[in-house]
């Protein structure tokens, strides 16, 4: 049960970091709690098998690790989930000074609380 329940702590901490990492960046929640969970699998290891057996968990934990996260970025499959477009359009800066009240437009969806584009109204 030991062995599952490190396991288990060792799963869920790499997959919050690669979640940090590739997916949401930025956040920090899902990293911090990925390292407190690698960090207690390794503590609990000392707790249930010793000193001896605890060494050698951290360094194949922290070998493991580390190949995965450098895999994981180096590899091309995570580009099909990855976000990679870059908005590179500019905004014209004073565009809406032109209009006056009063001044009449159309709508190109669905104008709420009423009304309809300007393609499905009736002319």
């Amino acid at each position: 049960m030991e062995v599952f329940i490190l396991g288990f702590l060792l799963i869920i901490g790499l997959t919050l970091i690669l979640v940090e990492i590739l997916f949401i960046p930025g956040t920090t929640i899902f990293g911090i709690f990925g390292i407190i969970s690698i960090f207690l699998s390794d503590y609990l290891s000392y707790q249930y098998f010793g000193s001896d057996f605890a060494i050698y968990y951290s360094i194949i934990t922290s070998v493991i690790i580390l190949s995965i996260i450098i895999y994981s970025l180096k590899s091309n499959t995570w580009k099909k989930i990855a976000l990679n477009t870059v908005h590179k359009e500019k905004i014209e800066k004073n565009k809406y000074d032109r209009l006056k009240i009063g001044d009449t437009g159309f709508t190109v969806s669905s104008l709420k609380p009423y009304g309809r584009p300007a393609s499905l109204a009736v002319r």
